[in-house]
């Protein structure tokens, strides 16, 4: 929100709103798929460490704040 103009800033939290669920259900869509064909603890410990992993890389790759 720090980087979005304040006009449409309602527009910006509703996409980023709708991008958390897709994400969510994406996730759970390959966690589950990945326990199809592995241990479910195995499935589940990949999907533990992916997400600080993906977390980190769009930290990484976000812009600078503007302040």
């Amino acid at each position: 929100m720090a980087l979005a103009p304040e006009r449409p800033s309602g527009h910006v939290l509703g996409l980023h709103a709708s991008g958390m669920l897709t994400a969510r259900g994406v996730g759970a869509a390959l966690a589950g798929a990945a326990a199809e064909h592995m241990p479910s603890s195995t499935a589940m410990a990949l999907t533990a460490a992916a997400s600080p992993a993906v977390t980190l890389a769009l930290v990484v790759s976000a812009p600078a704040r503007r302040g």
